[in-house]
């Protein structure tokens, strides 16, 4: 159960991470952010309402989020032709609101797994030499031959 909890707020975390960074382009590229919503709807309360109009909500199922912008709705007032409208925002723009998610989890990504490697990580598995059709040259999953050429292992009897 343990498990499960910890793999619900690790999952929370990069989900706020990468909508926090859709919400900061959106607010650099004057683009109103109508709603900063932490989980998925049904909305069970708004925390806070900012003085540009942004509500921050918490939504009753634990396993996502969302930045909700102007113009981004048919019935948003105003949403179509607003100066601050996700669609009257220029090309660049809207690139960077929509890419800005992704590109912090490929980032946040990158260093995780560099602080791994550089800490060092054990392997997850030993492959034994007679298993695989080829040698695996991989530090998370290694032959044995390999990491007796590694000098990792020395010569001695490996299990099957």
């Amino acid at each position: 159960m343990l498990g499960i909890v910890a793999g619900v707020a690790m999952f929370m975390f990069l989900v706020l991470i990468h909508e926090i960074w859709h919400y900061i382009a959106a607010k650099k590229s004057w683009v109103s952010v109508l709603e900063f919503g932490i989980g998925i709807p049904p909305k069970v309360c708004t925390l806070r309402k900012d003085k540009d109009g942004t509500a921050y909500t918490l939504n009753r199922i634990p396993l996502g989020g969302f930045v909700r912008l102007k113009g981004e709705q048919p019935d948003d007032e105003g949403g179509l032709t607003a100066k601050t409208s996700f669609l009257q925002a220029t090309l660049g723009r809207k690139l960077l609101i929509l890419v800005a998610g992704v590109a912090v989890n490929a980032l946040f990504a990158w260093l995780a797994f560099s602080l791994a490697f550089w800490k060092g990580v054990p392997p997850l598995f030993v492959v034994p030499d007679n298993m695989l059709s080829y040698e695996s040259k991989s530090y998370l999953l290694p032959s044995a031959h390999f990491l007796q050429e590694e000098w990792f292992l020395s010569g001695g009897e490996m299990p099957t």
